[in-house]
Formats: C-alpha cells, sequence, structure tokens
C-alpha cells in the first residue's frame, strides 16, 4: 500500500511538470520579471507611474516574437523555475534554452 502511494505521489509529479506552459502564466511571467525590474532598479515611483511603466513593459513585450511564442517554446522546468525567481537574473537564467 505504501509503495503504491509513493508510486502514485511520484506520477502526479512528473505529470505535474511536464503539463504545458499556458499563456496565462506567460503573462504572469511577464508581470513577475517587470516587478523584480522595479524592484532592483529601486524605483520609486507613484501608483499611477509603476502601472504606466508596467503597460509600457507588457505593450513592448507583446510585439516580441519571444514572449508570443512563450507558451510554444518555454518547458514546464524553464517556466516554474521563472515563476520562482527573486531577481531579474535569475528569471533570465531560466529561461535560456535547455538542450
Amino acid at each position: 500500500m505504501r509503495r503504491a502511494l509513493l508510486l502514485a505521489l511520484a506520477l502526479l509529479a512528473a505529470c505535474q511538470r511536464s503539463r504545458p506552459v499556458t499563456r496565462d502564466e506567460c503573462d504572469r511571467l511577464l508581470d513577475h520579471y517587470t516587478e523584480l525590474l522595479i524592484r532592483t532598479e529601486n524605483v520609486r515611483l507613484s501608483a499611477a507611474e509603476h502601472q504606466q511603466l508596467r503597460g509600457e513593459i507588457r505593450a513592448r513585450a507583446s510585439a516580441h516574437r519571444p514572449f508570443l511564442a512563450c507558451a510554444s517554446e518555454l518547458k514546464r522546468e524553464q517556466m516554474d523555475c521563472a515563476l520562482a525567481a527573486f531577481h531579474p537574473d535569475e528569471v533570465e537564467r531560466c529561461l535560456v534554452p535547455v538542450p
């Protein structure tokens, strides 16, 4: 019984890692990365300036092929790593294609 439970948990974990990256996750990643950049630069912005900057970054990113292809080109491990990162450099390292 215990072995069956451990096997089921291992299979569930493997399935979670292999599920495809979604467009929603790509949007969350862009927001996460933007927030990390702003925080890292120690930029002091009003709420309105912060929203404006986020909007500008999102508009620029939405026109770039890597962002448009995010859901089809990123692997699950890359997305999970990037969303868990605490610094923009960590995000970038996570997104380097794995051979």
